[in-house]
């Protein structure tokens, strides 16, 4: 079962999901962004958007009922565009992301990417969508690509260190099993984690039960101990990845929701919401990724 995280550290604190009251937002929103509005905006610009999404969008904001659901916001103090708001059972799209106060001024991609991100985040936070832990060999191959590809020269991992590559995958393995899906008993977390990478992890056990792998910062910090990347900490983690994805990216290594909702999204042509260049850090893997968000698509 995914596991739904509540806060971001990574993102110093930052909801994952909101529970605000109707009034407080309303206080955020522009009379001029409605669902309607956005309808005819998108409605005008809908030959540049091409993706296998794109009917049941259009199916959701040409539904006068089914878009009453989708609230656009200027939320001043949440940095993320794009997330769902419990107490009311809407899609958030965040317009302060864009710097806007009106959709017209945001693409017309990057708000339908939006669309696609929080509808597809809603499905998925509310279990309307489950993704069995079957598929967290893909998601482990794909983050092991990006730590690579991120940090292998700095760390050795491309050269006579690439005996860390096993270890690496094994621990990232812990980190997915147990932050994406809440796997905290250490025993099975362990056993889990050898099936899908066969590393011989008995000589530290004791060592790797030590670290809450529910946290990315304790996940980072156990990379640093074990050897895999000395001396690596969350502020030179995030600025790594920061510099090469941008921020809109780094809640998808928290959350499985987001992992998917942003691997998605980044496959639509045109948005600039996250990279579109993230499928080049595992192609296989990524197509992977992206066959099971079409197929749980609804």
């Amino acid at each position: 079962m995914i596991k739904i995280k509540d806060k971001f550290e990574l993102l110093r604190g930052t909801k994952n999901i909101l529970s605000e009251s109707e009034s407080t937002i309303r206080s955020f929103m522009n009379e001029e962004n409605t669902p309607r509005s956005l309808f005819a905006y998108l409605k005008l610009h809908e030959k540049k958007i091409q993706h296998f999404t794109k009917d049941i969008i259009f199916d959701l904001i040409t539904n006068i009922k089914k878009r009453e659901n989708i609230v656009i916001t200027n939320f001043t103090k949440y940095p993320l565009p794009t997330t769902y708001n419990t107490n009311t059972k809407s899609i958030i799209i965040n317009l302060k992301s864009f710097n806007a106060v009106d959709i017209s001024y945001v693409e017309p991609r990057n708000l339908y990417s939006c669309l696609v991100y929080g509808y597809y985040f809603k499905q998925l936070v509310t279990g309307k969508v489950r993704i069995p832990d079957m598929f967290a060999p893909v998601f482990v191959s794909y983050l092991l690509s990006v730590f690579i590809k991120l940090f292998g020269k700095t760390y050795g991992l491309l050269g006579i260190y690439t005996s860390k590559i096993l270890k690496l995958k094994f621990l990232i393995s812990c980190y997915v099993l147990s932050s994406f899906y809440g796997i905290t008993n250490k025993d099975a977390l362990l056993s889990e984690s050898s099936k899908i990478s066969p590393y011989n992890y008995k000589n530290e056990a004791d060592k790797i039960k030590k670290y809450n792998f529910q946290s990315v910062v304790e996940f980072i910090q156990c990379l640093s101990d074990l050897n895999v990347m000395p001396g690596i900490r969350p502020h030179s983690f995030s600025s790594k990845m920061l510099v090469r994805f941008r921020f809109d990216f780094l809640p998808a290594l928290e959350d499985l929701s987001r992992f998917l909702s942003i691997i998605l999204i980044s496959d639509i042509p045109g948005t600039s919401i996250v990279p579109t260049s993230l499928y080049k850090q595992n192609e296989k893997e990524f197509d992977k990724i992206i066959a099971l968000t079409k197929s749980t698509f609804k």
